[in-house]
């Protein structure tokens, strides 16, 4: 999908020998990151965003009931959540063997100049974050079994220095019972780099998250288009523009609502008492 000829990328077979390995665990947290913007962005959840979140009483009351400056305020909250997740595209990009792979923040910038609608990119890029998040769930799943091939190692070197100052008749027997659940779970972990993003090539996975970039940068702009970019009310600063801050101050205001119900229910019982 990637093509970046004359001044970019190009799209081809991925280097081989040149895998993910221990970086698969950080790769497969951006992932995630990925596949949770890209969710909140589909159509039945923008929908209800628009047509319900925005305009609930709660929100119109601690937020805004300028519908316009609500919709600024999710943008830059989507913004900053794929500036995030795109910021970390670049760090691996910047740890790849390829050249090309290096400086995509010069590449992203461009895309926001241009941002041309591509259809093809929408559909490929959510079959990619699908196929992707197969991937961590198992490199989710050797992150686990590695942690349990970890402790077998140490119990193992702990009972093979045990039994060797010992005089016992039984000695070696739980030694080779260790030792097999040992051989065993070095198979499970083999099979898990195999299946997990632990096998699969910088590269590889570098082209598949620049196209997840590509197509949120484009997602992003045909949602909201500008709408973070138009002046906010004055003195408003960068922490009060991001409805993160107000969605927890939305958190705290249903728990005050709570308790005074509670203590209406209270001096209620107090009074018929």
């Amino acid at each position: 999908m990637t093509d970046l000829s004359s001044g970019g990328f190009t799209s081809g077979v991925a280097t081989k020998g040149n895998e993910l390995g221990i970086l698969a665990f950080e790769v497969a947290n951006t992932i995630v990151k990925s596949s949770n913007l890209i969710e909140s962005l589909k159509k039945k959840n923008i929908t209800h965003l628009k047509g319900t979140v925005l305009y609930s009483e709660g929100v119109q009351n601690l937020v805004s009931n300028d519908f316009d400056e609500l919709l600024r305020l999710v943008a830059a909250d989507k913004r900053q959540e794929l500036q995030v997740f795109s910021g970390e595209v670049v760090r691996f990009g910047n740890r790849s063997k390829d050249f090309q792979w290096h400086n995509l923040q010069r590449y992203f910038d461009k895309i926001i100049k241009e941002l041309t609608p591509q259809r093809q990119l929408n559909e490929d890029a959510v079959l990619v974050v699908d196929q992707l998040m197969g991937l961590v769930q198992y490199t989710s799943e050797l992150y686990q079994e590695l942690q349990v091939l970890d402790r077998l190692e140490k119990d193992y070197e702990q009972k093979r220095r045990e039994e060797e100052n010992s005089a016992s008749s039984s000695k070696g027997d739980g030694l080779a019972l260790l030792k097999t659940e040992l051989k065993s779970q070095r198979k499970v972990v083999k099979s898990l780099k195999k299946k997990s993003l632990w096998s699969r090539g910088h590269e590889e996975v570098m082209e598949k998250l620049v196209d997840i970039v590509h197509f949120l940068l484009l997602e992003i702009h045909n949602i909201f288009g500008g709408a973070d970019d138009q002046p906010t009310k004055k003195g408003a600063t960068d922490h009060d523009r991001r409805l993160g801050p107000a969605g927890l101050a939305l958190h705290y205001a249903n728990i005050i609502m709570q308790i005074d119900t509670l203590l209406q229910i209270l001096r209620g019982n107090i009074l018929i008492n």
